[in-house]
């Protein structure tokens, strides 16, 4: 739950007076976006990898695609971006806790 409130106000902060309204608050959208395809993907990958769910992969999963997109948030105009970005992160997070 500290994820999901603590990321988005986080892409909050890099506000640029010389940047045009559209592009300025499209961070936290972002990063919200990013969650949520972070939080499926480390359910899915936990479940396909390890029979079962591990906590650890539901927490690092989104945590993972939370700090990726948030700090690109400024940049990422289409919502698409921001999936895949969440997708991609939480799957090498879960895959690489998986191998240690």
């Amino acid at each position: 739950l500290i994820v999901w409130i603590f990321f988005p106000i986080l892409s909050m902060d890099y506000l640029d007076p010389n940047v045009s309204y559209s592009t300025t608050y499209t961070g936290p959208y972002a990063v919200i976006y990013s969650l949520c395809a972070a939080t499926i993907t480390s359910f899915i990958v936990s479940a396909i990898l390890n029979n079962g769910l591990l906590i650890r992969d539901i927490i690092y999963g989104p945590v993972a695609g939370g700090v990726a997109a948030s700090t690109a948030s400024y940049w990422i105009l289409n919502p698409v971006y921001a999936i895949l970005i969440g997708i991609i992160s939480a799957a090498v997070q879960v895959i690489i806790m998986n191998l240690v």
